[in-house]
């Protein structure tokens, strides 16, 4: 990932905005594949998973917004 950051630059920032869409339209995908996907609970599993990785990433982004910035 540093090796990739270096690569692109500032426009690493969208590449690393686009993967939180991704993400999410990946676990959509993933609950609704229909009746090969509903044994198990496997889509409250994923939804509980997207509940927590949310809410760290919200959690990241405050904290990285209160901590001042190096020079």
């Amino acid at each position: 990932a540093a090796a990739l950051r270096r690569l692109l630059g500032k426009s690493w920032r969208t590449v690393h905005f686009l993967s939180y869409v991704a993400f999410l339209l990946a676990t959509f995908h993933a609950t609704m594949l229909g009746t090969e996907f509903t044994g198990g609970g496997a889509p409250s599993v994923i939804a509980r998973i997207v509940a927590v990785l949310m809410a760290v990433a919200v959690a990241a982004t405050f904290i990285q917004k209160r901590l001042p910035r190096r020079k």
